[in-house]
């Protein structure tokens, strides 16, 4: 990825052995924000080639035999992306040098919808191309094959599910994860 902006914040708090009382003794709090500005890409048309409906939004990303560049290459650029994590966490003294460290950790605390690649036909995440730039006799050819319920089908399929793009990577940055867990250092 080839980022022009690219950078990090961290704030971390920490409460060393015997301060802050017995309820922050040992225990910290760190925000990590993350952000970047979009790598490049290229803004393509032209042909899907000889494929099934069901494949052809991510053969025309993968085969580049039918894409017609048009823009000069990597004239356009993904959106910014912006990722705040937080994690909480305290330790316990056991037993020597033996100690224990509860956690949570929330990746992308505010669960920002992030775009982390788009389609070469639209620019877009959220649209393939594939749907509503078909010609009226290539939808009117899969409708009649596939039933009415075609479009409605490929969209929840290949748009919200992203199955279109899931060979060449991810269209969207991860939603909000929360993971607790239990460190022991020794």
């Amino acid at each position: 990825f080839n980022n022009l902006h690219k950078g990090s914040v961290i704030l971390d708090y920490r409460f060393a052995k015997n301060d802050g009382g017995p309820v922050f003794n040992q225990s910290g709090l760190n925000f990590i924000f993350n952000f970047n500005s979009g790598h490049p890409f290229t803004l393509a048309g032209g042909a899907y080639g000889q494929t099934s409906f069901a494949r052809s939004a991510v053969d025309f990303e993968t085969d580049t035999r039918s894409r017609e560049p048009v823009e000069p290459l990597g004239s356009s650029t993904t959106p910014w992306n912006f990722v705040f994590d937080m994690r909480l966490d305290k330790s316990f003294d056991l037993v020597n040098t033996l100690s224990l460290n509860i956690y949570l950790e929330v990746l992308n605390l505010f669960d920002t919808q992030n775009v982390l690649n788009v389609y070469s036909r639209t620019g877009l995440a959220e649209d393939d191309g594939f749907i509503n730039n078909f010609d009226a006799k290539e939808l009117e050819s899969a409708i009649t094959s596939y039933g009415p319920e075609f479009r409605d089908f490929y969209n929840d399929v290949n748009i919200k599910n992203g199955e279109t793009f899931r060979e060449i990577g991810e269209l969207w940055g991860i939603p909000r994860q929360v993971r607790l867990g239990l460190k022991l250092s020794f």
